[in-house]
């Protein structure tokens, strides 16, 4: 998606939608954590045409009708960050001990197995 898009979308709500979509593919493309400084992101919607508050954002995320609520986590208050969907921790794997744990038993039962 190219920032061209964003531009050529109708209403503020619709260029939100589409930042967001693009700032999330990006995030995603690097690794980056999904969430975004909100002067940053207030910044880059009025680049984008889209000249909004923070107050005016919040209310467009909480919209019931609107499309923001499935790009955007709603705003927290004096956070001053906003996150994307999807912004779940990764989920953590065995710790070393554990691995080395499992590793001992399954060679100890393969010992046991062929003795």
């Amino acid at each position: 998606m190219l920032i061209m898009e964003v531009a050529g979308t109708g209403s503020n709500a619709q260029k939100i939608f589409v930042l967001s979509k693009l700032l999330m593919g990006q995030n995603s493309d690097t690794g980056a954590k999904n969430e975004m400084a909100l002067p940053a992101f207030l910044d880059a919607a009025r680049d984008a045409g889209a000249p909004i508050t923070a107050e005016q954002l919040g209310e467009l995320i909480s919209d019931p009708n609107g499309s923001l609520k499935e790009v955007l986590e709603p705003l927290q208050p004096n956070e001053g960050v906003v996150r994307f969907k999807g912004n779940t921790p990764i989920a953590q794997g065995m710790s070393v001990n554990q691995a080395r744990d499992t590793v001992d038993r399954n060679a100890k039962a393969a010992m046991n197995r062929r003795a």
